[in-house]
């Protein structure tokens, strides 16, 4: 799976995120797991893209699957490294309930990821 962070050199939000979102993709158990990737804004082609997900606002990490299908996405701050966390792991942990959602995963409040099929409590 693949982990996207579109981010723009120039957003002071994506500078104060970057050393977090660097540990979230230096996490050696989600290295196993997810490919992680950072797409600037500063591309035309990136900026096309970003506009057509639907994107409002970076830093934003975006979640695929091997066949490109975008299963989560969330704003992605350096308040947010355990959520994130936390949401990587809890869909590898349900990978075959997440493969039958096929639409993108909903997020509680606290920006946690909700499983369908999965009790609230085991997946938080």
């Amino acid at each position: 799976m693949l982990v996207v962070d579109y981010y723009a050199p120039w957003c002071a939000v994506c500078k104060t995120a970057y050393p977090a979102m660097c540990r979230i993709a230096d996490d050696k158990e989600l290295k196993k797991h997810y490919v992680f990737a950072k797409a600037s804004l500063e591309h035309s082609e990136v900026k096309d893209w970003v506009k057509a997900e639907g994107i409002r606002g970076i830093p934003h990490l975006s979640l695929y699957d091997s066949t490109g299908v975008k299963l989560m996405g969330m704003g992605a701050s350096f308040k947010k490294v355990e959520p994130i966390k936390f949401n990587l792991r809890a869909i590898v942990q349900h990978k075959d309930a997440v493969k039958q959602q096929q639409r993108l995963l909903d997020l509680d409040p606290n920006s946690f990821v909700l499983i369908p099929g999965v009790p609230v409590a085991a997946s938080t």
